[in-house]
């Protein structure tokens, strides 16, 4: 594990009229990520300050493939979701889902926004519902918590279905209209998610499902 001091970051010299609110909407990371990083007590940022945004996340995540080579440039989201993929990784690995399922669903979700309020009122980078993410125990605004959740939410989905399109599906929909459907609904909405995530399962070079 490499010493703090040898960590990478992304710099942003704060201007005049920047908040750190409207930083953390630029850059698509939390308020909170800022202000540990960046060791502030308080929001208040100072023209020229400059601020750390994020780490670098290295090319050997994934051993001996670069981030590159796991998740191409079809894969939408760009940087900004593939920051998630070592914590994806991490928990679904922990969680014994799919590594390629769980950063997909993120995809289709949110793009790798964790600050993404839907106008249903799902939360976060994995668009958790509050009613859920209370279930779960986690903050959906949290990253890492709100992945976390998602993997095990996925999980017991899988657990419950012993089908990943029809899990998928309960991700989406929720899992009582795939039991009344016996299967993926007969909903655009639904039936679109569950093409869209298989269609980036299938587009990333990583092979546990």
């Amino acid at each position: 594990m490499k010493d703090k001091e040898n960590k990478k970051y992304q710099l942003y010299i704060v201007n005049p009229s920047d908040t750190l609110w409207g930083i953390s909407k630029k850059f698509g990371v939390t308020i909170g990520e800022l202000m540990k990083l960046n060791n502030l007590t308080s929001e208040e940022i100072y023209y020229d300050h400059v601020l750390k945004i994020q780490e670098i996340v290295e090319d050997d995540v994934f051993l001996n493939k670069t981030m590159n080579e796991v998740i191409p440039d079809q894969i939408p989201g760009g940087n900004q979701a593939k920051r998630w993929a070592k914590a994806i990784l991490e928990s679904a690995q922990k969680h014994q889902v799919p590594f390629q399922i769980l950063y997909s669903i993120m995809v289709t979700e949110s793009r790798g926004n964790p600050n993404l309020v839907s106008n249903r009122g799902a939360i976060g980078l994995m668009q958790l519902q509050i009613e859920t993410a209370n279930f779960l125990g986690v903050n959906p605004c949290i990253p890492e918590e709100s992945i976390d959740g998602a993997a095990r939410y996925l999980k017991s989905l899988f657990a419950e279905f012993h089908d990943w399109p029809f899990a998928i599906a309960a991700y989406n929909c929720g899992p009582d209209r795939v039991k009344k459907y016996k299967g993926v609904p007969p909903i655009e909405e639904t039936q679109n998610y569950v093409k869209s995530v298989l269609s980036y399962c299938s587009a990333i070079n990583w092979d546990d499902y």
